[in-house]
């Protein structure tokens, strides 16, 4: 389980000293695994956010933070977000034993700046436990159909049609299942909010390029590729003008609204978003050693290997040695994927429903379906109440014709007896008495005059 504990406090994360080197020699086995849903649509950015801005007439005495506070004091902004994805609770992330789920997708300029003056994309995930793990990847203009990435590709261009099976697991792919993925991860403890919340922050940054179409990018991106160019924020009278949250921090912090606040004094603006810069392209440190990791495209998609190939050394058939066998309960110790998980404790298999869960135990890293019996108990309480209703209907049909015919004969015998009382009565000497006799009788002819 990861650990709470953090050693630094970093108000500010800083690139190591001798920057990010990547060395040939690093890890071959990627320190985190992404399961995502299959995406039936392309990834939609999202619409109609917006966010308060303070008017410039605004009061500036905070003797009275209730006049201070008003809501007349602000206005609101349209943001353009184009350039942002939002949660997706149905794509996890695994990194040292807890589960973390999407906060936010977004393209944005550079985090530490470099010679390239191209964009990035950055994936942010986040624990039960408030803990982040930050995946950053730059972005290049010169792919083609070929090699231009998947999930980019969708994203920007929209196309009718997803792929079947296409997840967000497409974020990682580079190209061929062969490509050596450079990456490397910087393990951060980040104090934020006015050094007040301290959470460990893992920072995943990429080497390898992920590549786009440049002559098939959108407007808003094809005019400003780094998204750097200066904006102006719309004023009180441009009502229907938009601002772009271009940056990383800018972008967060909006996603933290309500934990990164605005202070005023020791009192959060209950309208506005942070300001804090979390990233610093200006200074470096030493304290944070960044682990390298040199991974082949398929194993970070999570993709089957291709098939045997014997005139290519990469796909030969290998031996495995030290190979155990365990028995393995189906139901419980094999999800949906085939993978099994062996505690390192007593080196055996354990059931899925104790791996899913991080020390909040409200995480969850796979959707797990019922067990069978479970689940044959369900769908025969199902057959149960169809095969009731049906009976109940069929008797209750029954019971209304038999109503209506006993009705209908019991009208039709009281109006035949009506019909012959009535000649005999005419034929009679009828005085008082007799008829007083009759008036009964009378009254149960139907429509008499």
């Amino acid at each position: 389980m990861a650990s709470e504990l953090c050693i630094t406090k970093d108000a500010l994360l800083q690139k190591p000293q001798a920057g990010l080197t990547y060395p040939s020699t690093a890890q071959e086995t990627p320190p985190f695994t992404i399961n995502g849903a299959p995406l039936t649509i392309a990834p939609q950015s999202l619409k109609g956010l917006t966010e308060f801005v303070r008017l410039p007439k605004a009061t500036k005495d905070t003797s009275n933070l209730d006049s201070y506070f008003a809501e007349d004091n602000y206005y609101t902004v349209n943001l353009a977000t184009e350039n942002i994805l939002g949660a997706d609770p149905n794509t996890t992330l695994r990194f040292q034993n807890q589960t973390y789920t999407v906060k936010f997708i977004a393209i944005h300029a550079p985090i530490w700046p470099d010679a390239s003056k191209s964009s990035q994309l950055s994936a942010l995930f986040v624990s039960a436990t408030g803990h982040f793990f930050h995946i950053c990847i730059p972005i290049t203009y010169d792919g083609t159909e070929k090699t231009a990435n998947p999930f980019l590709n969708s994203w920007l261009r929209q196309p009718a049609k997803m792929p079947a099976g296409f997840t967000m697991n497409q974020l990682l792919n580079f190209g061929d299942a062969t490509t050596n993925v450079e990456f490397a991860t910087l393990e951060y403890c980040l104090l934020y909010n006015r050094e007040a919340i301290l959470k460990p922050y893992t920072f995943c940054m990429f080497k390898t390029p992920l590549k786009v179409v440049q002559s098939t990018l959108p407007e808003w991106l094809a005019k400003d590729l780094s998204l750097t160019k200066p904006q102006k924020l719309p004023s009180p009278q441009a009502t229907f003008n938009t601002y772009r949250r271009k940056t990383f921090d800018d972008i967060f912090n909006y996603f933290m609204r309500g934990v990164i606040n605005v202070y005023v004094y020791k009192t959060p603006d209950p309208y506005l978003i942070g300001k804090e810069a979390h990233f610093d392209s200006t200074r470096t440190q030493n304290a944070t050693i960044p682990s390298y990791f040199q991974v082949k495209n398929r194993v970070l998609l999570g993709t089957k290997p291709p098939s045997i190939n014997t005139n290519n050394p990469e796909n030969l058939v290998r031996t495995l040695n030290n190979v155990k066998c365990y028995p393995i309960d189906l139901a419980t110790q094999v999800d949906e994927n085939g993978n099994i998980f062996i505690d390192e404790t007593t080196n055996q298999p354990i059931n899925i429903g104790s791996v899913v869960s991080d020390a909040s135990g409200s995480d969850i890293y796979l959707d797990i379906s019922a067990n069978p019996v479970a689940q044959d108990q369900s769908e025969s309480w199902i057959r149960f109440i169809i095969a009731f209703t049906i009976i109940f209907l069929i008797l209750l049909t029954i019971i209304i014709v038999l109503v209506v015919f006993l009705f209908r004969g019991t009208s039709y015998a009281a109006a035949s007896a009506a019909a012959v009382i009535v000649p005999s009565v005419a034929s009679a000497s009828l005085t008082p008495v007799a008829l007083s006799s009759l008036t009964p009788v009378a009254s149960l002819i139907p429509n008499s005059p």
